[in-house]
């Protein structure tokens, strides 16, 4: 049964297991070969039968194309049952490019808004003052809902905390049984102060999982028949421009 928590302080619910899709849509990660887009769809669809219903997306995964899976797979869907995130890549952290790129974004995904929007990477040749600054404005225009970050350190974390007017809702790290290093610091720091700690999709016998945290549950549990690539997709370096 799919336990749910709040999202921030407000009164959204989400699963407190997510479906990460970073292998839709790329071929690093046997798309077309392994799976295919039905698969993807009907996996999607089996999440949302599950009780599932938190969406993780990215404008990098496989140059915008899982979000255009996702935006397939939730037509006849109520927007207002899924809790769709996606995430802008760390070039476009000005805030006219993030604007641009979550218009596209919404594009890609059919919807009108996203409910959570995070910075990828913190890009430490730009402004995190503008950025969360623009962040602000898109949550007060009604594109987003709430503002997350993705791999940031404590730090970082505490500055956007600090800059946004609103609240910093999610922080996405690396944390598996190959990487325990949030652990130290950065886990007992966010179960005070951030009420969702997203761990991003990668091989699952490397993310067990954990009542610590809520977890994203990736495509890998929901696709029985299909064996999915784990090598690492091989295009991330060449997908800075996304249409």
């Amino acid at each position: 049964m799919v336990q749910f928590t709040t999202l921030g302080r407000s009164n959204t619910k989400i699963s407190q297991i997510g479906l990460g899709t970073w292998q839709f849509g790329s071929k690093g990660w046997g798309y077309d070969r392994d799976f295919n887009k039905t698969d993807a769809i009907n996996i999607v669809h089996r999440a949302l039968e599950l009780g599932i219903n938190l969406i993780d997306t990215a404008e990098v995964y496989a140059m915008g194309e899982s979000e255009r899976i996702i935006g397939q797979a939730l037509k006849g869907y109520e927007r207002e049952e899924v809790v769709i995130v996606s995430k802008f890549l760390p070039a476009a952290l000005r805030p006219s490019a993030i604007k641009r790129a979550l218009t596209k974004s919404l594009k890609r995904l059919q919807t009108d808004y996203l409910d959570v929007y995070l910075i990828h990477w913190p890009n430490p040749l730009l402004s995190t003052r503008r950025t969360i600054k623009a962040l602000d404005e898109l949550v007060d225009e009604g594109k987003i809902r709430y503002i997350g970050v993705s791999n940031f350190s404590i730090g970082r974390l505490k500055k956007a905390q600090e800059l946004t007017k609103h609240e910093i809702v999610s922080n996405q790290v690396s944390y598996s049984l190959a990487n325990l290093k949030v652990e130290e610091k950065l886990l007992p720091y966010v179960s005070n102060s951030i009420d969702y700690l997203e761990v991003p999709e990668s091989n699952p016998l490397l993310n067990p999982i954990l009542d610590v945290i809520p977890l994203q549950l990736l495509s890998y549990y929901l696709s029985v028949d299909k064996g999915i690539n784990p090598d690492l997709p091989r295009n991330l370096s060449k997908t800075l421009t996304v249409d």
